[in-house]
């Protein structure tokens, strides 16, 4: 399984304009809701038919099955063995194959997806790897966006002994359309990523061998499912346009959260209500990591600020500053407050002073 820059947290790994044939991507549109399970199938050295950048373009990837199969779930922080070690993170991702499973960790904010590294259960021990820098790339995806990026990690192997990995290159959202795979037929963006990996062994933190290999990767993403289509072509390619790829991967199921799974997120929402002098704080109890609306109304119900975050399990506090969406002071007054979390819905009144 080969995966690079952001597609750790698109595999995931989405609503949808249209522009022109395009689509945009926005972070609510990436699947995050715990339950969540997919699976890829990968197979080696295929035969592919990339085409030109630009728009639209239909890609067929309808190659037969591969023997490779990755199984995903979308897993609570504090469920996995390694959640103290990401505090930040509220999306993991349970990925299994074969009898490897790898949890990733990322931070998926508003405008900007963040991967913070990874941790590996193995029979004897485990290994916990911190992306240093972490490999951060902005949010919405859209057509023409492009990034360079860079982000790294070292694994310890004994007190002398360590391998330190650097990955760094350019992506660039390079072409929009459609991509069908046995699995269906979605709209997509393709993600084009010229990527260098280099691999350092040190002794004592002297370098004492540097290998480094160079390839191209085509990440094709949509709405609502995430990474349908990964490409990766031989090291060292130079062609954008290759035809034979040492790696395709391709969506092969995908299953929502049930409806059980869903009401689990929320334990408790404990909003307080009463006077408050310039702020309005409001505790809420969260079972599960779990998206948060919380919008507050005035005495006539029109909506004067609204705010919408994913939060992570326990104790959270909604804070509103007693200001309208543009950043304006309201006056004191009566203001009714919303709280969606996951399937729980909360309303209450509190009175702002001045």
């Amino acid at each position: 399984m080969y995966r690079t820059g952001s597609c750790v947290v698109l595999c995931f790994c989405m609503i949808v304009f249209p522009v022109f044939g395009q689509i945009i991507i926005d972070w609510t549109e990436v699947p995050q809701a715990i339950g969540v399970e997919f699976t890829h199938n990968g197979a080696d050295s295929v035969d592919v038919t990339l085409g030109p950048g630009g728009g639209p373009y239909d890609w067929y990837f309808m190659q037969p099955a591969g023997a490779r199969n990755t199984n995903s779930l979308i897993v609570p922080r504090t469920a996995t063995p390694f959640g103290d070690s990401f505090p930040t993170a509220n999306l993991v991702l349970e990925i299994t194959e074969d009898a490897d499973t790898v949890y990733a960790y990322a931070d998926l904010q508003p405008t900007a997806g963040v991967n913070l590294g990874y941790g590996i259960a193995f029979a004897v021990e485990t290994l916990c790897v911190y992306f240093e820098p972490v490999d951060s790339y902005p949010l919405p995806l859209v057509y023409g966006n492009s990034r360079s990026f860079y982000y790294g990690h070292t694994i310890h192997m004994t007190p002398v002994i360590s391998v330190r990995t650097d990955c760094f290159g350019y992506e660039v959202i390079d072409a929009y359309g459609t991509a069908t795979i046995p699995y269906g037929t979605f709209d997509c963006l393709r993600m084009c990523v010229f990527d260098t990996t280099v691999s350092t062994l040190l002794i004592n933190n002297v370098p004492v061998t540097v290998d480094t290999t160079t390839r191209i990767v085509y990440d094709f993403v949509t709405e609502d499912y995430g990474l349908v289509a990964h490409v990766v072509s031989y090291p060292e390619e130079t062609n954008p346009n290759f035809t034979e790829a040492m790696f395709l991967e391709r969506l092969a199921s995908f299953s929502s959260a049930t409806m059980e799974q869903r009401s689990h997120t929320v334990n408790k929402i404990l909003p307080g209500g009463g006077v408050f002098s310039h702020m309005v704080t409001l505790p809420i109890e969260l079972d599960n990591n779990c998206r948060v609306g919380f919008t507050m109304y005035n005495a006539g119900g029109r909506c004067v600020w609204s705010d919408e975050s994913i939060l992570s399990e326990g104790i959270q506090v909604l804070v509103w500053n007693g200001c309208n969406q543009a950043g304006r002071s309201v006056p004191a007054g009566v203001y009714f407050y919303r709280i969606k979390a996951g399937t729980a819905v909360h309303t209450g009144k509190v009175i702002l002073m001045r």
